[in-house]
């Protein structure tokens, strides 16, 4: 059996109140790969930061976007 390990993903984003905030955590929610997620709302770049052992920036790039917000990976 092949371990898998979790990793940390780092991304700008424009979520920027407890509203849009709101709108994040249905979707995360809703993704069963996502372990943890965080939206730091006070910081310049709003960073979201989503633990998990299976998706990749696309797949979270991509669904961020599918509602209604910005998101570029941070390096």
């Amino acid at each position: 059996m092949v371990a898998q390990y979790s990793q940390v993903l780092v991304f700008k984003t424009n979520i920027s109140n407890e509203a849009a905030r709101e709108m994040a955590a249905g979707l995360f929610s809703s993704m069963s790969e996502i372990e943890e997620w965080s939206i730091d709302l006070e910081d310049v770049d709003r960073v979201l930061r989503v633990v998990s052992g299976h998706l990749e920036v696309p797949q979270i790039i991509s669904a961020v976007k599918n509602i209604g917000f910005e998101c570029s990976e941070l390096e």
